[in-house]
């Protein structure tokens, strides 16, 4: 009996936890927009609420009309990773996975904005050789992990809008979610566009090429990139993978979006910071007994710290590239 009274007041704790939150929810929707008093930025109260292309997204927030006001447009990665807050637990709505079900959701956002599912971001990927980019970064508030998906691809994908008021410039720096010297030390090597080993001088690209592809279109792409103002970039070989493993790095990075999952946050044990998206191609070759080609290749898996030599050329893996950088 004598527990009675402290079990109603957990009761009404938490009740009255998500009246507030519930109730903080209720009055940004009513007022349309939220603006964030840290950077000025002034938000839509809630995303489009439904699946979207990158190019929806876009056509979306261009198209809005909100508050009196014409000049929305979708929001940066790092305007979106501004608005990320660990725990915030905001009120919103989220799609199960292949079940098309829409359930009651909380979202780790500030201002109490109404979310429904991982937001886009206006920010491509870029492709680093001058063609057209095939994908953009979005941004799950579940985690607040830097993600990426195909223009096309639209499940669970929403646009969320914003404005920026004349005196209000884009940002320029990230904080990384959840908060992390990896994280961090990764925002900036995929700013930079590459890092470079101190140990051997060679110069890597600061990620892969984001998708599967054969190994001589690894080659290719290699020779194609242009980063940092160089040319000469390469697909590395078996043993310069090997040497940027390590065991006990932690390097932000993604497991790309297949038919048994949605894209979905990994770490790689990669030197770096570098950011990957898969095993990689080597452009070692695998000669028989009398020196021929067989047509066979050598991978890498950064997260078992392993070679494989039994894929042929025509395999679907990433490439990573690397460079001399004392030339």
């Amino acid at each position: 009996m004598t527990q009675k009274p402290t079990f109603i007041l957990v009761l009404l704790s938490i009740a009255a936890a998500v009246g507030s939150a519930q109730s903080s929810t209720w009055n940004t929707r009513i007022s349309e927009t939220w603006t964030d008093p840290s950077s000025g930025l002034m938000w839509a109260a809630k995303d489009n609420g439904k699946d979207v292309s990158w190019h929806q997204a876009m056509e979306y927030c261009s198209k809005l009309r909100l508050d009196g006001h014409s000049d929305w447009e979708l929001a940066t990665y790092d305007e979106l990773l501004g608005i990320y807050k660990q725990n915030t637990k905001a009120l919103g709505e989220n799609q199960q996975p292949k079940k098309h079900l829409i359930e009651p959701f909380t979202w780790d956002i500030k201002g109490n904005i109404y979310l429904t599912g991982d937001q886009w971001s206006s920010s491509l990927v870029n492709d680093d050789r001058g063609f057209h980019p095939e994908f953009a970064w979005f941004l799950s508030f579940n985690e607040g992990r830097r993600l990426y998906d195909e223009l096309s691809f639209s499940y669970t994908r929403r646009a969320l809008c914003v404005r920026r008021p004349a005196s209000t410039s884009l940002p320029t720096s990230t904080n990384a979610a959840p908060s992390s010297s990896a994280q961090e030390a990764s925002e900036e090597t995929l700013k930079r566009g590459y890092w470079i080993d101190p140990t051997t001088n060679l110069m890597w690209a600061a990620k892969d090429n984001f998708k599967d592809v054969s190994r001589k279109k690894a080659m290719k792409y290699c020779t194609d990139l242009r980063i940092g103002g160089y040319s000469d970039w390469r697909l590395a070989n078996i043993g310069e993978l090997d040497a940027i493993y390590d065991k006990s790095a932690e390097s932000p990075g993604v497991n790309p979006r297949s038919k048994w999952h949605g894209a979905e946050f990994m770490a790689w044990h990669v030197k770096g910071n570098l950011f990957l998206a898969g095993d990689m191609w080597s452009s070692t070759l695998i000669y028989d007994d009398r020196g021929k080609d067989t047509g066979w290749g050598w991978r890498y898996d950064f997260n078992e710290g392993r070679e494989f030599n039994g894929d042929e050329a025509w395999f679907g893996h990433h490439a990573l590239c690397v460079r001399d950088s004392t030339k």
